[in-house]
């Protein structure tokens, strides 16, 4: 499980991160 965490945790996070920012832009 950490190990699928760890893997997942920066797609998340990058996810996140992009988000917000393509939904501004598109807005």
């Amino acid at each position: 499980l950490w190990r699928g965490l760890r893997l997942s945790l920066p797609e998340l996070t990058i996810s996140v991160l992009v988000l917000p920012l393509t939904l501004l832009s598109g807005a």
